[in-house]
């Protein structure tokens, strides 16, 4: 971490997740004065399916923060299942992408160090414990970095360019009212790492439980632990009642085989839960600013390719921002080229998550659908429609 931060930079990065610190890390290797505040003072866990999708792998390989991942222990998922009551499932392997192999399972804490690392070697200064306040303003009003609170006080840091990537709970897209109704059944998203028992032994890949209300998904990760979170109706999740970990176990009972495969398991640290989980915002770029990651668009879970989905977004944003810093102009037009970019590269895949989503909710018709995609190849397809690009 550096201590201090410059009086003015090129671009202000709000936030250090995969998005963010894959914007920085760009725009830092090609000479551009980049400071990223982070307010946690240390890399926390988050409410997230952390499943890495081959597609995320090149990404990662690009910003040098594949390797010491894999080198933490990450863990290779070979294969795909997917239940539905009362005893349907379906299995296809996970493949690979180039010559980067499977999937991985890596915590978020693991996950966003290594980029954040990778950005700073790349010259990108990193600020921890420091908050997003509010925008800063120059004497015409125009945006002009932002005032933001650090352990020492407020101060208020120029920039030329303003980056959300804070999550799907922006405080900057909130600061430029950016937010919008979301018109949707409101869901609650659960997570808790689990020491395994016997009824994990067998998990070499990332489950799918569906049930009637939402669906719980599992997987490995480093450090010999699993990965178990739930999206779920807010209704069922206020049915089920008391904390994360009550419900998260509630909802997981709702699946025979999600049941037995939480026996025998114990929770490591505290259950986590976040609420509501869809965002919307009415615009992802303006006037010397660009939203990423979340803080754009929250990326479908069932599609299980948010981490690819943020770093996509994060190096789109910088490709434009590079761009436009060149030419001297970071108008919203000038920064256009990010939101037809954007278009090309991640709506395809959200248009096609939210379809498949929708049988996470209708487990009766998935329960008939999943034998007759046994050995057709379709689920395959299926996959690669949701993938970023």
């Amino acid at each position: 971490m550096t201590h201090g931060l410059p009086p003015a930079t090129d671009v202000l990065v709000v936030g250090g997740g995969p998005a963010g610190a894959a914007a920085a890390a760009m725009l830092a290797a090609r000479g551009r004065r980049v400071t990223v505040i982070e307010k946690d003072p240390v890399p926390r866990r988050r409410v997230c399916g952390e499943f890495v999708s081959s597609e995320a792998l090149p990404m990662l390989a690009e910003l040098g923060a594949l390797a010491p991942l894999i080198a933490g222990g990450a863990r290779p998922l070979s294969q795909a299942a997917f239940t539905a009551p009362p005893d349907r499932h379906l299995e296809f392997p996970l493949r690979s992408l180039g010559g980067f192999g499977p999937p991985l399972g890596v915590t978020r804490e693991r996950l966003d160090a290594a980029v954040l690392a990778a950005a700073v070697a790349r010259g990108a200064v990193l600020w921890r414990g420091a908050r997003f306040l509010a925008p800063a303003r120059d004497q015409e009003g125009a945006l002009a970095g932002a005032i933001v609170a650090t352990p020492d006080g407020t101060t208020t840091l120029r920039a030329a360019l303003l980056i959300g990537a804070d999550g799907r709970a922006s405080a900057v897209a909130r600061s430029l009212g950016l937010e919008a109704a979301c018109g949707r059944t409101p869901l609650c998203a659960l997570k808790a790492h689990v020491r395994p028992g016997a009824g994990m032994d067998e998990l070499t890949g990332v489950e799918i439980h569906l049930f009637s209300g939402g669906y719980v998904g599992m997987q490995p990760v480093e450090g010999g632990l699993v990965n178990v979170s739930a999206v779920v109706e807010a209704r069922l999740a206020h049915e089920l009642g008391g904390g994360a970990w009550a419900i998260l176990r509630a909802a997981s009972g709702r699946s025979l085989l999600a049941g037995r495969r939480l026996e025998g398991a114990t929770l490591v640290g505290r259950a986590l839960s976040l609420f509501p989980l869809e965002r919307r915002r009415r615009e992802v770029l303006g006037d010397r600013f660009l939203l990423v990651g979340d803080a754009a668009a929250v990326v479908p879970p069932f599609a299980g390719d948010g981490i690819a989905a943020g770093l996509r977004s994060g190096l789109l944003a910088a490709e434009a921002a590079d761009g436009a810093l060149a030419l001297g102009d970071l108008s919203a037009a000038a920064l256009r080229p990010y939101a037809d970019a954007r278009r090309r590269h991640l709506d395809p895949a959200r248009r096609y998550s939210r379809l498949l989503e929708r049988l996470a909710y209708r487990p009766r018709w998935a329960a008939r659908l999943l034998p007759l995609l046994r050995g057709t190849g379709l689920p395959e397809a299926f996959t690669r429609a949701t993938r970023v690009s």
